[in-house]
């Protein structure tokens, strides 16, 4: 016959929630070693659906992120086999996860992408501290491939 109608404030538990809900996935952090870790199979997993005729193998990754919420952006280097290489090849990456899954990647060596890198690295900044990541991958870059 009637319709609850809950006035705002009314139920503390889920003014609680909502509260602690909208403050996680607002806020940037630095993934640690752990939840760096805990995206690699996702990576895996990602490469080889997209890439099949390609990626053999990933065998490595160094790298470093930030997540918000559900969202996650990563960057780094990734070593991988090819099938038509017996030797690993490292590549310069940048990708996005949404809910722990490859959601969009990009590679800086790459002719052709799905997504543009320069392009990810604009459109994220409003949310993940692209520009400073992009910063320190080029550190890495240096460190690992010498240039």
């Amino acid at each position: 016959m009637g319709k609850v109608v809950k006035f705002p404030g009314s139920d503390d538990e889920s003014k609680g929630n909502g509260e602690e809900n909208k403050k996680q996935s607002t806020e940037t952090h630095a993934l640690s070693q752990e939840e760096f870790v805990s995206y690699l199979e996702p990576l895996k997993e990602g490469l080889l659906k997209l890439y099949p005729s390609q990626v053999k193998e990933v065998v490595g990754v160094a790298g470093f992120g930030e997540e918000r919420g559900k969202e996650a952006f990563l960057m780094g280097i990734l070593m991988w086999e090819h099938f038509n290489n017996p030797q690993p090849i490292a590549s310069t990456f940048l990708a996005t996860f949404i809910d722990k899954k490859l959601d969009k990647i990009s590679f800086l060596e790459a002719k052709r992408n799905y997504h543009d890198w320069k392009l990810m690295i604009d459109t994220y900044q409003d949310r993940f501290n692209t520009k400073e990541m992009f910063e320190k991958l080029q550190e890495l870059r240096k460190q690992f491939f010498g240039d």
